[in-house]
């Protein structure tokens, strides 16, 4: 009978509590409703997000195949990776950080997006080429979509289980990271196809796409980093 108190003990699970469950839990419930949401809009929007960002194809020839996302579907979506991607780098991020680090580094995932949004349409503009810069931001707003979801079946996965965080946060940054040379991969694409020439391309990703970011995280978590390397 002793024994078998001691198994049942033991195999009770242990809930996982952190610092704003309650709020953490109202985000995820948010991110629900923005998908049911934009599914209310547009039923086929995550199927459509799925094809634009996988199919290597022009904007032009994917709607001209049907394949066109709803402008407020695709924008309830990118509200959903919002709430995600802050929910994520506040749950990872050093408490000991003062307060206007921790929001600072939350909203990294934002402005990275508003940044790439921005840069695409500013070098567009300056090059005369505005037609790749359109496709840049149409199949970048497509990516986020599906990261934004994918990111979040991660984190129900991981808030919920009692497994180590540092594992949680390799797999969520091999995510990001992927999805980010999907994107290069994309957009290099894109670039080819109008005659854009390589040195150009590299020259574009590398110092005004991946150089700062790489800079930011070395900035913002250089001890979170040492400490997954250790």
């Amino acid at each position: 009978m002793f024994e078998n108190n001691q198994i049942v003990q033991q195999m009770d699970l242990i809930p996982r509590y952190s610092n704003g469950s309650t709020w953490f839990v109202l985000l995820l419930f948010l991110c629900v409703v923005f998908i049911a949401l934009a599914r209310v809009v547009q039923q086929s929007i995550v199927s459509i997000s799925i094809q634009n960002t996988l199919f290597f194809e022009t904007q032009e020839d994917q709607i001209g195949k049907g394949v066109r996302p709803n402008a407020l579907s695709r924008l309830l979506l990118n509200l959903q990776f919002v709430a995600v991607s802050c929910m994520f780098i506040y749950w990872f991020i050093d408490k000991n950080k003062t307060d206007n680090q921790q929001l600072f580094a939350t909203l990294i995932p934002v402005g990275y997006l508003l940044y790439q949004l921005c840069i695409s349409f500013i070098a567009g503009n300056l090059t005369g080429q505005k037609k790749i810069a359109r496709e840049e931001i149409y199949f970048t707003l497509a990516l986020y979509n599906v990261l934004g979801l994918v990111l979040l079946i991660e984190f129900f996965i991981f808030y919920f289980q009692s497994g180590p965080q540092t594992t949680a946060l390799k797999i969520v940054v091999a995510t990001y990271s992927l999805f980010l040379i999907f994107r290069i991969l994309r957009s290099v694409f894109l670039g080819l196809s109008s005659k854009v020439s390589w040195y150009y391309i590299i020259l574009y990703f590398w110092t005004l796409e991946i150089l700062p970011i790489l800079i930011v995280i070395k900035l913002l978590f250089d001890g979170e980093i040492s400490g997954m390397i250790n």
